[in-house]
């Protein structure tokens, strides 16, 4: 996300084109995408209006947040996009007449800032909310939309200290060169992941439809030694787990029973989320092949453990035993 106020400084504009040719090809091949989701084109309208910012109107510059902060309230908010966010907009429309003030300068600041906090807040929401519902390391995960916005705030980052020097420093290009380039590298990286990112509006919606009832104690006739009640022991026995589509709804179904009786029974009996009940179990599952067979390939070893990614299994593994595969195998 290119924030370049051009007219603030006088920059060389070829400085900006590296930058600029970044973000188009990413806004080309994300336009072109077959299956384009609005998320996806929200991101691209920001890319767009960022580069417009760079080489013909700086207000556009106060598009561009807004823009990102609708694509994550469209992936992560059970209404998708209401009437109220579209109001983020208003401002915007509101100091363009205020272009190259300080009070457009400040309004800015404000808007990184509050927009920022804002999406923190959706994406936060969404992932407690997933984690009683599915597993984290599918393709529910937000893992994408997150990446967007942590780039959004190191931009801001950048920005603010770029708003703090001097007119002197700021036009000098042994300073904006460094700042381009990075700027290049954002926009590489919030392209990539706007282009592989997964639309979970769907699910976010089924958010409002299924609803998980306050954890009730568990039933101590109900269970045995372990602790476990029928219904974990259906998920050990059956190893349910191993389906990298697992989710509270589907293994519910498989052990005819409800998706309410299911979560307090992982609550009660285990202490755990839904989704930290099934990595856990997925870990325990990859550890025990490897001490059975200490040669296997790590990819296939987390592959039957029920996971379709070798950065979810390494995140999560990392989670559960606070150390690396490599680290934990050494110690056999």
């Amino acid at each position: 996300m290119c924030i370049v106020i051009s007219q603030w400084v006088a920059l060389d504009k070829y400085l900006y084109i590296l930058p600029a040719v970044i973000a188009l090809f990413w806004v080309l091949r994300i336009f072109f995408l077959k299956n384009l989701s609005k998320v996806q084109l929200l991101i691209a309208a920001g890319m767009v209006m960022a580069i417009i910012t760079m080489f013909y109107r700086e207000f556009f510059v106060l598009f561009v947040f807004p823009m990102y902060h609708l694509a994550v309230r469209q992936n992560t908010s059970p209404k998708g996009i209401t009437k109220w966010d579209w109001l983020t907009l208003l401002p915007s429309f509101l100091f363009i007449p205020y272009t190259g003030t300080i009070y457009f300068k400040i309004y800015l600041v404000v808007q990184i800032a509050a927009i920022t906090v804002w999406s923190i807040i959706s994406v936060r929401k969404y992932n407690k909310r997933l984690a009683e519902l599915y597993d984290t390391s599918s393709e529910a995960s937000s893992d994408d939309i997150s990446q967007v916005l942590l780039y959004m705030i190191i931009t801001v980052v950048v920005f603010l200290v770029w708003l703090m020097l001097p007119d002197s420093a700021a036009t000098t290009v042994w300073i904006a060169l460094p700042f381009a380039i990075f700027l290049a590298v954002l926009q590489f990286f919030i392209g990539y992941h706007a282009y592989n990112l997964k639309d979970t509006s769907s699910i976010a919606a089924e958010f409002d439809e299924i609803e998980v009832d306050a954890v009730k104690p568990a039933d101590p006739s109900a269970q045995d030694e372990s602790g476990d009640d029928a219904l974990i022991k259906g998920v050990l026995e059956r190893e349910l787990y191993l389906d990298p589509a697992a989710s509270l709804v589907s293994m519910a179904e498989l052990l005819g029973t409800n998706r309410t009786y299911l979560s307090n029974s992982i609550h009660a009996c285990r202490n755990q989320n839904f989704s930290e009940f099934i990595n856990t179990l997925r870990v325990n599952y990859f550890m025990e092949l490897v001490k059975k067979d200490p040669d296997i390939n790590v990819k296939e070893a987390a592959m039957r453990s029920g996971y379709n990614n070798l950065q979810s299994f390494y995140r999560n593994f990392s989670d559960i035993m606070e150390m690396t595969p490599k680290a934990w195998m050494s110690k056999l």
